[in-house]
């Protein structure tokens, strides 16, 4: 597949562009004076109609970005959910229109005064009011009269006036109501003063006639606007939409990707598409339509879809060319077969040349394209032809071949987007200067020229070397260490998969040998030879601290460069650009911590291919969009990876200032200089990104970064490290201890009053991450395996804790738990503390609450193990593998503790993993004002309890995943129930269990059950609940201590 220009010399414009389309043509508009296609507006309800959506669950922070975005595209309204529905609901609304957005915000409540009273509060533009008209409705919902609802819609209409802010009155399921009864209530509330009415087919049924017949009929009776909502359960959305405005209505009703109730609404990414053609000028003027795209690839992120492949415009085929003739015309004039210009949306069209029925004229223009044609290249249309019927000979291949694999993005495309991963020449701007009308034969080295017709590593029994076993130490023949991570598409390497190893010299600046392939072995203890090579995965070996540095590499991933590559010396930009992306050679290589650093350029677009092939443009999504990969680099003009000779090397002590992408260093060798400095380094997803000298340590300042990591050098681990540089990128050699360096969030970590609390003896360096905790409402622990991995304060611009742990991957989130620790407004806290080496739990002291533990274990913390005074930064490590975790805190007044280049460290901790994969959690019953149920959304099963105690403070048990999950509130609770939810066939308990309370009485019953018996309790001195979380389960118990039991009263 090729992408062609978006606009062709002397070619005609699009019809989306033309205004003066001939008048005998069927695009031509038939403008009459009720028609409003050239001056409509958009009513945006994703965040009211697709919050109804079954797999949406919007966050404050998706609500706020989603509207922003919504605002920038140009809606003309955006509609939230009701602020009845809940009080986040109610606080969103608030929030939202706090934000200065241009878009005007409106929401949508039922028609009555409660309703209404409670949306103007919020501070919205406008109030849609909605009530249901047709029979059904009226029986079966909330039995008035259409006399009793035009009554209560005058009433309720007037006072939202009398506030100043616009109101919308609209019927439901208008196509099944009474055309008299609704035109009579549409004319009454016409005549009281709404802004507009609103017709909706709520169930999907109308077609475009019937939506004509009744918006024309209705632009009759009233003078104010129309607005319409159209439901797709049966495929009209649009269609009745487009209609509706030629018939007289002059708002319509969208979501993102159209998601909603059902089968949702109108899409707004289809209907821009249908008005880019119908009103072009308008709508191009109107509406920001290149920001299309990433709105919805980011609702689709949310809501956990995929953007469908006949999407219109942002669909991974909508502009996608194939059969012979038509590639033949677009490649002429592209309106031939497009009435989209896709350049209005930032985007471009593709031929694709890798099928059985591409068209030679396809292929001649892609080779023009590459500057392939001409002297020394393809100098006839026969030779085209030729290389035209040997594509279609591999796609008609029983056997998997390039061109099967890219049935949808073509090899060439592939190469473009490799290369711009890998920082190499484009191949638009080389010649090959051994192409032959094979098309398939690639230069690869000065030593080697290998021809390969087939992608399938199957069918291929050996791959190339770039030395021979002979420069390999009898060292390094014995051991080599491998993880399962592609080099080069950064993809996780699954068991069985072919692969390749890439071991580089003793210096780990250039590659030294290639093995062939081989498949990756399944358990983490098999060891596997390969070219006399033992390939080892084991967590503890030392004989890989002592082996080459190696990549390993998808075989697919290998061939597509090999395949592409048309210059000398290809392994050495692949080495850099893959064995590079960690800073140094990590020593021992099994504790080499994982960085977790975001990519923001990489966007997925979604697609099949991703199933088929492994290469740098897969991402867990999707395939990568091409333009984004480009983004990573320095840009197609810019070629970093020109041939170069042996790295530049500088003592690092010696550099002052160094950045990825530019050529040398500033460097000055003065060995007598006296002054003390410090080294920083700035780590990003692609390895060393910058290089600075500091003088004295920065203050720290409250900025934290996902997308780059930072580690300090003093001034004698500088003098003994070297850095060496090419292809713009940076290596450090032999650090002074590579086992001691860590690794931060933070350009200017805290290391002023920091304590670190003890942490396991284990080799490596480590990566630590900061959180505020002066400002804080709570805290969330995130427990894996018994290790803390993340935590998450809450505050008023960050009130959920997901996006905390999106940076780990889906297993890891699944199985991770959940452990909110709540401090109230009137609370504060005093004091974090860990156990000993042999225990995990988490030892926290507020003011109204006192102190409590948390963890893995039940135990008593060591008070020479906790924080002195107010803390207000919590440090904490990302656990590697079998490598425990460590908490440190920061006091503004302790300025005596060690620096975070110093961190203290106790003996081995060898507990069993498998045994810490339970998390407690107890609080006490007495005086207890509130309870918050938190339950799973699917089965109804208790997941944790939130509480309010008479003195103010706030306790939680289990996981209550605060914004996520929802919650059952109980005032003043005077019995606490719950069951065991038993498996029916074995009646065995299953870990699961429903919690529920009474409350306003002192009695209670349940009906009796044949299995899982209900457990009650009263609130008071001597209960405690305690809850035993798994990532499965949640065991719910009550107890009373003897000692402390009260006497009913």
């Amino acid at each position: 597949m090729c992408g062609t220009e978006n606009g062709s010399v002397g070619a005609a414009p699009h019809p989306a562009q033309n205004a003066n389309n001939p008048a005998t043509s069927v695009y031509s508009q038939v403008q009459d004076f009720l028609s409003n296609t050239n001056r409509y507006k958009i009513i945006e309800s994703t965040l009211r109609e697709g919050e109804q959506f079954s797999n949406a669950f919007f966050t404050r922070e998706n609500k706020v970005k989603i509207a922003t975005m919504l605002s920038d595209f140009g809606v003309d309204y955006i509609e939230l959910t009701s602020p009845v529905s809940s009080q986040a609901s109610y606080d969103d609304c608030k929030h939202i229109c706090s934000l200065g957005l241009k878009a005007k915000i409106l929401t949508h409540v039922r028609c009555n005064m409660d309703d209404a009273k409670r949306a103007v509060e919020c501070g919205v533009d406008g109030v849609d009011l909605v009530i249901g008209t047709s029979s059904f409705l009226r029986e079966y919902s909330h039995g008035k009269s259409m006399e009793m609802i035009q009554k209560t819609a005058i009433e309720v209409i007037e006072y939202v006036k009398s506030q100043g802010v616009e109101v919308r009155f609209s019927s439901e399921d208008s196509f099944r109501s009474d055309l008299v009864d609704i035109l009579a209530l549409y004319k009454a509330v016409d005549k009281a003063g709404v802004n507009r009415v609103g017709i909706a087919d709520t169930v999907g049924g109308a077609t475009p006639r019937m939506v004509y017949d009744l918006v024309r009929t209705l632009r009759g009776v009233v003078g104010c606007d129309i607005e319409t909502h159209f439901h797709d359960d049966t495929g009209c959305a649009v269609a009745n939409a487009v209609t509706a405005l030629e018939g007289g209505a002059t708002h319509v009703d969208t979501s993102v990707l159209g998601i909603g109730e059902r089968n949702g609404i109108t899409p707004l990414g289809a209907l821009m598409a249908r008005m880019v053609v119908t009103a072009p000028e308008y709508t191009k003027t109107h509406y920001k339509l290149p920001k299309l795209k990433e709105i919805e690839e980011y609702v689709a992120s949310v809501v956990q879809v995929n953007i469908p492949f006949n999407n219109p415009i942002t669909g991974f085929c909508a502009f996608t060319h194939k059969a012979g003739i038509h590639a033949k015309a677009i490649l002429a004039n592209p309106s031939t077969y497009e009435i989209i210009d896709p350049a209005l949306f930032g985007l471009t069209r593709y031929v694709n040349i890798t099928s059985r029925i591409t068209g030679w004229n396809a292929v001649k223009g892609r080779i023009s394209q590459l500057g392939l044609d001409g002297p020394g290249g393809f100098e006839t249309d026969d030779q085209i032809k030729e290389v035209t019927a040997k594509i279609k000979q591999m796609a008609d291949s029983e056997q998997p071949s390039p061109v099967q694999y890219f049935c949808i993005v073509s090899v060439e495309e592939l190469t473009e987007v490799f290369l711009s991963f890998v920082h190499l020449p484009s191949t638009t701007q080389t010649r090959s200067s051994t192409h032959t009308t094979s098309a398939f034969r690639v230069r690869v080295s000065s030593r080697t020229l290998v021809s390969r017709r087939r992608l399938d590593p199957s069918s291929i029994e050996e791959v190339m070397y770039l030395d021979r076993m002979n420069d390999l130490s009898a060292k390094t023949k014995g051991h080599v260490y491998i993880t399962p991570e592609c080099g080069l598409c950064d993809q996780i390497i699954h068991a069985n998969e072919w692969t390749v190893a890439l071991l580089g010299n003793e210096d780990c600046l250039s590659p030294l040998y290639l093995t062939k392939k081989f498949r990756f072995p399944k358990s983490r203890e098999a060891i596997k030879s390969v070219d006399e090579l033992t390939l080892c995965q084991r967590l503890q070996c030392k004989m890989c601290d002592m082996a080459h540095l190696s990549v390993i590499i998808h075989t697919n991933c290998y061939r597509v460069f090999q395949q592409s590559y048309h210059r000398e010396g290809a392994m050495d930009p692949i080495w850099v650009a893959s064995a590079w992306k960690f800073p140094w050679r990590h020593r021992p290589p099994q504790r080499k911590p994982r960085l977790d650093l975001t990519d923001t350029t990489l966007v997925s677009i979604g697609g099949p291919v991703a199933e088929a092939i492994c290469i740098p443009v897969i991402s867990s999504g999707g395939i990568l969009s091409f333009k984004a990969l480009l983004r990573r680099c320095h840009g197609p003009s810019k070629n970093p990876f020109e041939p170069e000779q042996d790295a530049t090397r500088f003592s690092l002590a010696a550099v002052k200032a160094w950045k990825r992408g530019v050529q040398g260093m500033d460097a000055a060798c003065d060995e007598s200089e006296s002054e003390l400095f410090i080294v920083r380094l700035t780590v990003d997803c692609l390895g060393l990104k910058e290089i600075q000298r500091l003088q004295v340590w920065p203050e720290y300042n409250h900025i934290r970064s996902n997308t780059c990591a930072y580690v300090s050098f003093t001034q004698g681990q500088a003098n003994s490290s070297f850095i060496s540089s090419k292809f713009g990128r940076a290596f450090i050699e032999n650090p002074h201890d590579s086992r001691d360096f860590q690794f931060c969030d933070t350009p200017s970590p805290p290391v002023r009053g920091l304590k670190m609390l003890p942490r396991p003896d284990r080799p490596g360096s480590i990566r630590y991450r900061t959180v505020d905790l002066l400002s804080t409402t709570g805290l969330t622990f995130f427990f894996l395996r018994g290790f803390i991995m993340a935590v998450h304060s809450h505050t008023a611009n960050s009130p959920v804790a997901a996006p905390t742990i999106q940076h780990f991957s889906r297993h890891e989130q699944d199985h991770m738990i959940w452990t909110y620790i709540p401090i109230s407004s009137t609370d504060s806290l005093l004091r974090i503390g860990v156990g000993d080496a042999w225990q995990r739990h988490i030892e926290i002291c507020t003011k109204l609450t006192g102190t409590f533990l948390f963890g893995p274990y039940q135990c008593y913390t060591d008070t020479d193990n906790v924080s002195g005074n107010e803390p207000s930064v919590l440090v904490h490590n990302v656990p590697t593998k079998r490598v425990g975790g460590s908490l440190g805190i920061v006091t503004e007044h302790n300025f005596e503790s060690e620096s975070l280049l110093s961190l203290p460290r106790y003996h081995k901790d060898d507990k069993d993993p498998s045994r810490l994969r339970c998390t407690n959690t107890e609080v006490p019953a007495k005086n207890i004002t509130r309870a918050d149920v938190y339950y799973n959304r699917k089965n109804g099963y208790c997941e944790g309890l939130l509480l309010e105690y008479a003195n103010g403070a706030q306790r939680a048990v289990g996981q209550c995943r605060i914004g996520i999950d929802p919650f059952k509130a109980y005032g003043k609770p005077s019995w606490i129930c719950y069951r065991d939810i038993c498996d029916p066939e074995t009646c065995e308990e299953t870990g699961s269990c429903i919690v529920e309370c009474t409350t306003g009485t002192n009695s209670h019953e349940h009906e009796p059950r044949d299995i899982g018996d209900w457990v009650c309790m009263r609130p008071r001195g001597g209960g405690y609940l305690e809850f035993a979380c798994e990532h499965k389960t949640a065991s719910f118990g009550m107890y009373t201590r003897a000692d402390e039991e009260e006497d009913d009263e």
